[in-house]
C-alpha cells in the first residue's frame, strides 16, 4: 500500500531519510536509510545509516506530519498482531530509535492482506486515519497530538464497506482544510 516515504532532516538541507515497510508484513519491517545530497558529486548517495530495523513486524502502512514546534517530524506506522501505532520522532540530531507507542483502537492481525490499507495525518495534523482492506474492511480515525506523538480516541467506520474477499477500504486522504475524509 505505501510502501516508503521520505523526509528532510530538520536543520539540514542535505540529508533526507527514506523510510520504508516491507510488503504484506515481510519480515524486512520498518526499516530506514540516510541520503546526503552532497554525495556523490552532488548527485547524492546512501550514507553509512543503511537500511536500519525499527521495526518488525509492521502492517504496511506508513505517513510523515510535522511536529508542532514547526522543525521536527513524525513519521507514523502501525504494528502486525496489536493496535499500536508507532511514533518516531526525527530531530536535527536524526531518527529516535525508541518510538511512541500508542495502543489504541482496532488489532492488526489475521491474514497478511489485513496489512493493506492507508495510514494517513490530517493537515492541521490533529487526525490520523487508518484503512484496513481486505476481510472485515474498516476505517478508524483518530486524534494525533502533534507535540508528543501520542494517538487517541478512535472512531470506527465499519459495516459499510464490502466485506469480501479482496476489496473494501483502501485509500484515504483528508480535504486540505482537514475537515473531510475521502475514502476509496
Amino acid at each position: 500500500t505505501q510502501s516508503a516515504i521520505i523526509t528532510p532532516k530538520p536543520n539540514n538541507p542535505s540529508i533526507y531519510y527514506i523510510f520504508t515497510v516491507d510488503a504484506e508484513i515481510g519480515t524486512d519491517g520498518l526499516r530506514f536509510s540516510e541520503i546526503d545530497l552532497s554525495l556523490n558529486g552532488g548527485n547524492g548517495d546512501i550514507t553509512s545509516i543503511k537500511n536500519v530495523l525499527l521495526k518488525t513486524p509492521v502492517a504496511e502502512k506508513i505517513s510523515a506530519i510535522s511536529h508542532a514546534n514547526g522543525t521536527d517530524l513524525w513519521v507514523v506506522a502501525h504494528g502486525w498482531n496489536s493496535n499500536d501505532f508507532l511514533s518516531y520522532k526525527i530531530t536535527e540530531t536524526g531518527v529516535s530509535m525508541t518510538p511512541i507507542v500508542s495502543s489504541v483502537g482496532s488489532t492488526h492481525e489475521g491474514s497478511t492482506s489485513n496489512s493493506i490499507g492507508y495510514l494517513k495525518m490530517s493537515p492541521s495534523g490533529e487526525k490520523i486515519a487508518n484503512a484496513k482492506w481486505s476481510n472485515n474492511s474498516f476505517v478508524e480515525v483518530l486524534d494525533f497530538d502533534d507535540t508528543t506523538g501520542l494517538v487517541s480516541n478512535p472512531i470506527l467506520i465499519n459495516n459499510i464497506f464490502f466485506n469480501g474477499s479482496a476489496t473494501g477500504a483502501y485509500g484515504i486522504e483528508f480535504s486540505p482544510d482537514s475537515n473531510l475524509l475521502y475514502v476509496s
